[in-house]
């Protein structure tokens, strides 16, 4: 797969012959964006041609209204993996940056879609929206194709469970802690990478030590409680069994809102490193308990719910 991470750099083969793009933000890569996808490929490699996904490494809203853009299900580096694992032939994923905010709609139709991508037929979901102040989208699209010698089709929403898959409902999900349904509609487990970072080991005087990770601030985390996680380390091929808090930490009189990751029978220094943690169950919400020793005795009742929910999971690092 080629990877074309500006607009300057696109330079597709001679080879490439009849394209057929998809566009998209694709945040998630979720089982929808998944049909899209690889239903355009399948279509495009059936006629000699080559599937071009076209999606953005930030979220658009991240520099058109930054105080309402969301926070992403997928970051750049693992939304390029997911893509990487589909059969596409070509990725475009530039920064959605004010020169492409300003961009003309019908602009980016012609100098983008067929004069750089060269595409013969497009793909898009029914809310894509595209160009300056947002003005173009399917309606558009399927005015320009016959002018401009391309086929447009306009993909409705994949359901599940009689409801639609949208990277919207499962920011929800993941935000109520409803991490299974989220998963349903990824077709995996929500996996946040995050650095360790120095903490003030309460936890560790408890018996129960933890890495305290920082994630990147566009990065979208589960509502505060604790889950029962698998937890990826840099030298380690399979992962590790674990529990993570993300709250304040009222019994012990937090005052900052902490991601917490308590490796199960690990011993070990983490800070510093990366940690990649899949989310597969949430265990309880968070709360205040009476005493260190009451949250100690808890803390034993969730390492034990946490093997037995994980027990089984079979598990991939994406």
């Amino acid at each position: 797969m080629l990877v074309f991470e500006s607009l300057d750099a696109i330079q597709l083969p001679a080879s490439a012959g009849h394209t057929f793009v998809a566009v998209g933000t694709f945040d998630g890569v979720h089982l929808g964006h998944r049909a899209l996808l690889c239903g355009l490929a399948e279509r495009a490699h059936a006629a000699g041609g080559q599937a071009i996904a076209f999606t953005f490494q930030n979220h658009p809203r991240s520099v058109i209204d930054p105080a309402t853009c969301p926070r992403l299900i997928s970051p750049w580096a693992l939304k390029r993996r997911l893509l990487e694992r589909l059969p596409l032939d070509v990725v475009v994923a530039p920064a959605f940056d004010p020169d492409l905010r300003a961009m003309p709609p019908e602009h980016f139709v012609e100098q983008v879609l067929c004069r750089l991508l060269r595409a013969r037929r497009v793909h898009s979901g029914v809310n894509f929206r595209f160009g300056h102040d947002r003005a173009g989208g399917p309606e558009l699209l399927a005015t320009l194709a016959p002018r401009l010698g391309f086929e447009y089709e306009m993909l409705r929403p994949v359901q599940l469970a009689g409801d639609r898959i949208s990277s919207s409902r499962i920011r929800e999900a993941l935000a109520a802690g409803h991490v299974e349904d989220a998963a349903a509609m990824l077709g995996r487990p929500h996996q946040v990478t995050a650095r360790v970072v120095a903490g003030d080991a309460l936890g560790r005087r408890l018996g129960f030590p933890t890495a305290n990770l920082q994630p990147d601030a566009e990065v979208l985390l589960p509502g505060d409680g604790v889950y029962a996680v698998h937890v990826f380390l840099p030298d380690r091929a399979d992962p590790l069994p674990g529990m993570m808090n993300i709250g304040w930490r009222p019994t012990v009189g937090g005052r900052d809102h902490r991601v917490e990751v308590h490796v199960i029978d690990f011993e070990g220094d983490l800070l510093g490193r990366m940690l990649t943690v899949q989310v597969a169950v949430r265990l309880r919400g968070e709360r205040r308990f009476s005493s260190p020793e009451e949250l100690a005795g808890q803390l034993g009742r969730d390492r034990h719910a946490a093997l037995e929910a994980l027990a089984g999971h079979r598990v991939t690092l994406f």
